[in-house]
Order: structure tokens, then sequence, then C-alpha cells
């Protein structure tokens, strides 16, 4: 269900009976940067008796009066970290936590922020991306360790590979019975509702196989020649390069472009994505030569321009809306129902993400099509394997909940 809106309603409800007696800077909602002007939108409706806004750096730093909920960035928290714990929040949302959970300068500084607080709530859609710690990691954030410390945490409930020269890998739960054991741990602060569990009507996604490309020639040649490299990680980038077939021409993208105009032809809404931001440029130049109108969102793309294209996009404008990573969180794209995806990750919450753009409170579809277009490669098929393993990391948690 919506983050937004029972992240709403616990703020309501706190502050009817908490946070009133010192209302400004009562809440910090830290949140990422391309969602911030969304965020106030959203909690402006949902919370109309509050006064909501986004706090820039220079009003934080001068003292300024602030609004009853402040909204921030992770990267401002980590800017700020000093300012803003002479606010003193009594409440913290970090909402997208996902985007903290690998650690660094960011998670900590938002960390120290949660350390102060009275309260904490910690918002996301992927609690569980690519193994168990990164759930043991946000409660890390919260600050009540029903998991224990790390090190208990991993040598009770984790499979870990160790090597004598790497970091050790954690590779997934030891068993179910470990993954529902931790989940009955958490269970007194760890809420998930999904759409079925509270009624919802949203759209089902319907079966589909991936497209698989085959290789060009010379594709097939450079491919060959970049499984003879001795380092992994060079070999791995080389054989992306040569499944992506940037020098000589792109099968991939003609592929995905022609699977575009069909579903088009049919009436249909489509999203348009790529891994690779590289490849925008190529699918633009080949959306255009098959007169398919279409608008490009990407990261670079200010903020009140990716808004109006969403927007235009929504209302009927264009067909095809294309775009790179940003398209995978915060947008809503219920009015699309099919998604045309080119190339993967190696996260299975990454790819749910994606289809969650389409997959929303309001769709007036029934069903929506996810077509992932894939180089036909052995480089590929390792990758689906190992995704498929991470889902089923993921749903021995979410199994027990």
């Amino acid at each position: 269900m919506g983050k937004t809106i029972q992240i709403a309603a616990a703020i309501g409800r706190l502050w009817r009976d908490e946070l009133a007696r010192a209302p400004e800077g009562s809440v910090l909602y830290v949140t990422a940067a391309s969602l911030i002007t969304q965020t106030v939108a959203e909690l402006r409706a949902w919370l109309p008796t509050l006064s909501v806004g986004a706090a820039l750096p220079a009003r934080i730093s001068a003292g300024e009066l602030l609004p009853n909920v402040v909204v921030v960035s992770h990267d401002l928290v980590h800017a700020k970290v000093g300012a803003l714990l002479r606010i003193r929040p009594r409440l913290v949302v970090v909402d997208e936590a996902s985007g903290l959970k690998g650690g660094g300068v960011q998670f900590e500084s938002v960390r120290e922020v949660c350390d102060h607080a009275s309260r904490v709530i910690v918002a996301t859609a992927t609690p569980i991306e690519n193994n168990p710690l990164e759930l043991w990691t946000l409660f890390e954030l919260v600050g009540t360790y029903p998991l224990g410390s790390r090190g208990q945490f991993l040598n009770q409930y984790c499979r870990v590979s160790t090597f004598d020269r790497r970091p050790s890998v954690v590779k997934g739960w030891k068993s179910e019975l470990h993954a529902r054991d931790a989940m009955q741990r958490i269970e007194s602060s760890f809420l998930r509702r999904t759409a079925d569990q509270v009624g919802l009507r949203l759209p089902v996604r319907e079966e589909t196989s991936p497209v698989l490309v085959k290789l060009g020639r010379g594709q097939a040649a450079d491919y060959a020649k970049a499984e003879r490299i001795n380092d992994p990680l060079r070999r791995h980038q080389r054989l992306r390069e040569a499944s992506r077939g940037a020098a000589h021409g792109s099968p991939l993208h003609s592929a995905a472009v022609a699977l575009v105009r069909r579903e088009v032809r049919q009436g249909r809404r489509v999203v348009l994505y790529t891994e690779y931001l590289d490849d925008l440029d190529g699918l633009h130049v080949l959306l255009e030569e098959a007169r398919i109108p279409h608008l490009i969102v990407q990261g670079s793309t200010p903020q009140s321009r990716r808004s109006d294209a969403v927007d235009f996009f929504c209302a009927g404008g264009v067909p095809v809306l294309l775009g790179s990573r940003v398209l995978e969180y915060g947008l809503n794209l219920q009015s699309a129902n099919t998604l045309v995806s080119v190339g993967m990750s190696y996260n299975p919450a990454r790819e749910a993400q994606r289809e969650g753009r389409l997959r929303r409170i309001g769709s007036p579809h029934r069903s929506f099509r996810h077509w992932l277009v894939l180089p036909d490669t052995d480089q590929i098929g390792r990758q689906m394997e190992i995704l498929e393993r991470k889902r089923e990391t993921s749903d021995l948690a979410y199994g027990s909940t």
C-alpha cells in the first residue's frame, strides 16, 4: 500500500497525541532528492492542518522559523547534520531507505539524526534487495536492534562465504526457519501491507516471456574476444558492452522499438526503460525514425521539466515515456499499461520497483505487461539465475509476514 499515505496517517496521529506541543520542526522527513517536490505536495494534501515545506540549506543554517514538517534529502542531512540536530525533531521519517542500506557517509549522518529523535519511522518498498543483512541495517536506523548486533545477526541467521583476500559475502538466509525466526523477532516494529491484504484492486501482470535478441556478427566477434579476458571485472564489462552492440548498431534497441511500435498500435501506453544511460540517445533516434511520439526523462532533467514531462505523458500527450533509472522511484505512471525494459539489473527489488510505477492506486487498467528485451548470451543466463536466487531470499522473509 502507498507508503506516503501510511506515513501521513502516522504523523497525523502522533501530532494529535504528542507533537503539537512543540510544533516547529517537530517532524523531519528525509527522502531522495528527486522526490522532495512530490513528497511535499502529497503530505500537504494528506495533512492539510499542518505546515509542510522543503528545507533550504540557508534557512536551516540561519535558524529561520521552519514548518511543522520539514522535508529534506539524504544529501542535505549529510551536509547539514549539525544544523538539523539543533532543530531537535521529535519524529524522523526516513523514506526511500533502500538508498541508504549500503552504509556510507549519508547513512551515518541520517543515523545520527535518528539517534537524537524520540521516534523514528523507516520506510521502504524493498526491505531486502540483495541479502538479509539489509534488513538488519534498517533497524540500525530505527535504533531498536531486535536482531542483535551485526555479528550476532550474521552468525545466527545468514549464510556467509569467507575468502582469504576479499571481504566476506552474505549469500542468504541459513534456512526458511531462520528467516521466519528473524521476522518474528521484528514483528512488533515491522509493518508490511500488500494490496491484497488491504483489498486494493491493482493491475495484474500479464504473463510474458523475455525477448531474447541474437547478437549480430560484429557483436558475436566482440563477445568471443571478451570471453578470453582473464580479469573477471574487465571481462564482465566487455561482455556487457559487446552484447549491447553500440559499435555495430544495436539489434537490442531495434527489437525494443519494434516491440514499442506494436504496443502503441494496439492503443497501449508504454514506459520504455533502459538499464544503461548511454542507450537513451540510440533509443531516442530509433523512436524518431519510427515516428513514435515520446518524451525523455533522465536524472539530469530538472525537476520541474521532469514533472511536466510525466504529467504530459499521463494526460495522453504522447504514448511513450523513455528513461533510465529515474523511472524506478516515486513516479506515478499508472496511466501506462506496458513496460518495456531494455536490460535488467542484478537486483530483483529494482525490477519490482519499476513495475510499481505502473501498478499503483488509481490505475484505470486491470492488467499490465512487462517485456524484458535482453541479449541472448550466457552472461544474461547467469544474471537471470542470480536474480532468481535473490528473489528466493526475499520470499523466505516476506512469506513469514
